[in-house]
This record gives structure tokens, sequence and C-alpha cells, in this order.
């Protein structure tokens, strides 16, 4: 795959999305009123209670990244035979390997978790485990439906697609170039 993208480049979404957030909280600020945390849940405390103006302004920052992170990568790294995202692939194969994938990630990482729970409250019976900050927010019943299907648009679509986007299709990328360059030079040598 031809690639026109220099390493220096690929700070250039991580400041898009920095730029974005900055951007951002003021704006929400003024569109939403002053950021407002679910009620203490749990083990959590007031004081660190979930800035729900925080999550909304996070995933549109990461969605502007991910916009960002494809409009490079169409410009430097993708050709008109090989586009940056989808390729030659053989979309059905790939979804059926990824279904697949998916069953098997959930069938090794719960087993996983109850071993490694289990083991922390064999050794240490009084360890509290504290909830993510995220199950708070979802199992708090004051959260609108709004912010609830934004929280689970930005946790289950637009983080995952700007990671794959930033380190697979971008990050990788340059790796590899750099790493054939450098195979090259050892050759030549």
């Amino acid at each position: 795959r031809r690639c026109g993208l220099v390493v220096e480049l690929v700070v250039i979404p991580m400041l898009a999305y920095l730029c974005a957030a900055v951007v951002l909280y003021p704006v929400g600020r003024w569109w939403f009123g002053e950021p407002t945390g679910s009620p203490a849940v749990g083990n959590v405390a007031p004081d660190d209670a979930i800035d729900t103006l925080g999550i909304w302004v996070n995933t549109v920052a990461i969605a502007f990244g991910a916009a960002v992170c494809y409009v490079m990568g169409r410009r430097w790294i993708g050709t008109a035979h090989q586009p940056f995202v989808a390729g030659d692939r053989q979309y059905g194969r790939a979804v059926i390997e990824g279904a697949v994938g998916v069953l098997i990630a959930f069938a090794l990482c719960q087993p996983t978790l109850y071993l490694t729970t289990g083991l922390i409250q064999w050794f240490r019976p009084d360890y509290v485990f504290n909830e993510h900050e995220i199950i708070e927010v979802l199992r708090d019943p004051n959260c609108s439906k709004g912010w609830l299907a934004m929280l689970w648009v930005g946790t289950v679509l637009v983080t995952p697609v700007a990671e794959e986007l930033f380190f697979r299709g971008m990050f990788q990328t340059v790796l590899a170039r750099f790493e054939i360059g450098r195979a090259s030079c050892r050759e030549r040598v």
C-alpha cells in the first residue's frame, strides 16, 4: 500500500481531538448550561460524580478526531484501487470473522474476569471493587434517555472506530513504512 504520510503528521488527529475538546466544552456549557454530574451512586462520592457534559464533549471530540484520521488516510495512504478504509476485502467473510472473534472474546474475557476478581477476593477479602464511572451513569435513574443514547453511541461505535482509524489505519501504517525503510537500508549495507 502506498503511504505518503510522514511520522510527524500522525499527531494531527490527536491535536484535532484536543482542539475540539477545548472548543466544545465552553460551547456545551453555553448550550446545555452548567455541567451536572450524576448523583453519588454506590461507592462514588459526590465530588467524583460523572460530568455528563464531559462525556458529550469527549464523544464529539473523538468523532472529530476520527474524521480527521479518515480524511488524512484518504489523502496520504489510500489509492483508487485500495482505499484507506475498505480495500479489496471480502465483506461477508470479514463480518463472520468479526462475529466469531467477538464470541471467542466473550468466552475468554468473562471467565478471566471472574477468576481475577475471585483471586483478589481470596487474597484480600476486605477489598471493595468500585464500579466503572460509565456503569454508574448507566445505572443512574436521573440520567436522561438522550444522554444514555449518546453514551452508548460513543462507547460502542465512535470510540472503537476512532481507535481503529488512528492506531491500525494511520499509526501502524506509518510504523510499517518506517520498518520497511529500515529493512531496505540494511540490505544496502
